[in-house]
């Protein structure tokens, strides 16, 4: 993410408010889903960017990459 979203993004998570451009603040209610292949405890820098993966972090799902769980490449292929 680049560094000038890391604080819009920190606010809307902690005020649940964002403010559209030439708009009204405004209360927003999401759920966010965060996706990524990096190790965040080793890649998160003690700035803004370990204030946001604290927020992000309720509820880790961790799995098995794809090619480690090859029976499951059949079903997917007939879904997608």
């Amino acid at each position: 993410m680049d560094s000038p979203c890391r604080p819009r993004i920190l606010r809307a998570i902690q005020e649940r408010v964002v403010t559209p451009v030439g708009g009204r603040s405004q209360k927003i209610d999401v759920r966010i889903i965060a996706a990524t292949h990096r190790d965040l405890d080793q890649w998160v820098r003690p700035d803004i960017s370990a204030k946001i993966c604290h927020r992000l972090n309720v509820v880790p799902v961790e799995l098995q990459p794809l090619r480690e769980r090859v029976v499951d490449i059949g079903p997917l292929l007939n879904i997608f």
